[in-house]
């Protein structure tokens, strides 16, 4: 895989299939994506970050709502552009897709109900 020195270059899964998006150095990438369903609505928002000094941050945030109220997950994650030195595969039908080595800085969620009745 070819990395240029100021964009990154990496595959992410992405409703139910591999995307392969590009992060200029200092910039990010947003994708978001919502659905009506038969108990209201679920989203995904996913936010890609390229730091000048070559760390990837990945925000992600999914949830929704439905009978039982709204529910959110947040996720932050972190890796480096650097997919050459550090890179992680993901195979899936015979195609192998490189992605950064994602580790996990926080992770939390939100329960409307749950915050109403003071968990």
């Amino acid at each position: 895989m070819k990395i240029e020195k100021e964009t990154a270059r990496f595959w992410v899964f992405w409703q139910r299939g591999w995307v392969k998006i590009s992060v200029p150095r200092g910039k990010s990438r947003r994708m978001f994506e919502s659905h009506a369903h038969e108990e209201g609505y679920s989203f995904t928002d996913e936010t890609y970050y390229h730091m000048e000094d070559g760390t990837l941050v990945a925000e992600c945030v999914s949830g929704g709502r439905d009978c039982d109220g709204r529910l959110e997950h947040y996720t932050t994650l972190e890796g480096h552009a650097n997919l050459i030195d550090d890179p992680h595969y993901d195979k899936d039908d015979d195609e192998i897709y490189i992605r950064p080595r994602w580790k996990v800085v926080e992770r939390s969620q939100w329960d409307q109900y749950a915050e109403l009745a003071g968990y």
